[in-house]
């Protein structure tokens, strides 16, 4: 799983939709978050570390 904060202003968003180098990996955009999503919203990175 790459989670992306989907206000992320020091990596561009494209980057996070590269899935040639992980093809296998499920893509999640985080609202309302930016580059530190574990401090934006911990619960709901919390939910996405349980998921796996």
């Amino acid at each position: 799983m790459i989670a992306w904060g989907a206000k992320d202003r020091l990596l561009i968003g494209g980057q996070a939709g590269r899935p040639a180098r992980v093809p296998s990996a499920r893509h999640v955009r985080l609202s309302g978050s930016g580059h530190v999503p574990m401090s934006d919203d911990p619960r709901r990175v919390a939910d996405l570390i349980l998921e796996l």
